[in-house]
């Protein structure tokens, strides 16, 4: 992960934890001479809302593409109902916790 990146996650987990939500980064780096023990596309944020709900929150540079298992790790999230989003900035992470907010509050 790059510079780049790392200063979205940073700013992801401030957005999340203004909402209330518990957050932390997921550090799953495969190492030389170490075993991956992890989920294979895990997100690089992971988060439980004010609700009780497991989030999930992978981080992208601005050129950066989601690798098939980052996508669906989040798309499992989703369709258990929890949160599950994809971003390349903090904004987008707003906009996504306000719809479904929104969506939840209907419900």
């Amino acid at each position: 992960m790059g510079r780049e990146e790392n200063v979205v996650v940073k700013q992801c987990i401030e957005v999340l934890k203004l909402f209330g939500f518990y957050a932390f980064r997921n550090s799953n780096i495969h190492a030389p001479g170490r075993t991956f023990t992890g989920e294979k596309g895990s997100s690089d944020i992971l988060a439980v809302s004010p609700e009780g709900l497991f989030c999930a929150v992978e981080c992208k540079k601005n050129d950066g593409k989601p690798s098939k298992e980052q996508t669906d790790f989040v798309i499992e999230v989703e369709k258990r109902g929890g949160y599950g989003v994809i971003v390349k900035k903090p904004e987008e992470l707003i906009g996504y916790l306000r719809e479904r907010k929104n969506v939840l509050n209907k419900n």
